[in-house]
């Protein structure tokens, strides 16, 4: 997997996060997720940023369980196959 943070003025934006579909539903993602917040917090962020399509349920459910609220909406953010897709805007406070 990968993943690609930054960080400034006091906030991070956890620009992508990725685990390869054969190891997903391994715990991977969250382990990921949790060093990038880890890292965030060492950067000084007192805040994490994040979108995820909103059709990408399972990837809400990890944000969610891991501390992430909902903040708002970027409609048309992904491009889709037919139109664009809808981004939920997540939050966390570290």
């Amino acid at each position: 997997g990968h993943a690609v943070l930054s960080v400034a003025a006091g906030e991070a934006h956890l620009l992508n996060i990725s685990v390869d579909s054969v190891y997903q539903r391994r715990g991977l993602g969250r382990s990921l997720l949790r060093f990038m917040l880890a890292r965030a917090e060492q950067r000084d962020a007192k805040v994490v940023f994040l979108e995820v399509r909103v059709s990408n349920r399972a990837a809400f459910q990890l944000y969610q369980s891991e501390g992430f609220n909902e903040i708002g909406t970027r409609k048309g953010y992904y491009p889709a196959q037919k139109a664009r897709e809808d981004a939920m805007v997540l939050a966390i406070e570290l």
